[in-house]
């Protein structure tokens, strides 16, 4: 019964996830092409769309990673 649960809560969750991005993608159109026309308001929300997606991976830990490949990475990128 333990594995039903999980499965069940899961699942539930990614519905949730799912439709909570969707209001966030309609959002998001609505205030580039829709009714704002990229007024300040839809600005501002086209821009804290983009801040909550970039915030979803980790990009710090990534670009550290990236530089230090670069910068002591050496002629064939190893590390």
């Amino acid at each position: 019964i333990p594995e039903v649960k999980l499965i069940v809560t899961r699942t539930l969750c990614l519905v949730i996830g799912v439709d909570a991005f969707l209001i966030k993608i309609l959002e998001a159109w609505e205030c580039t092409v829709g009714r704002y026309r990229l007024s300040a308001y839809g600005f501002w929300a086209l821009l804290i769309f983009i801040m909550q997606i970039l915030g979803i991976v980790q990009l710090q830990t990534f670009v550290r990673q990236r530089i230090f490949k670069f910068i002591f990475g050496g002629e064939d990128g190893i590390l």
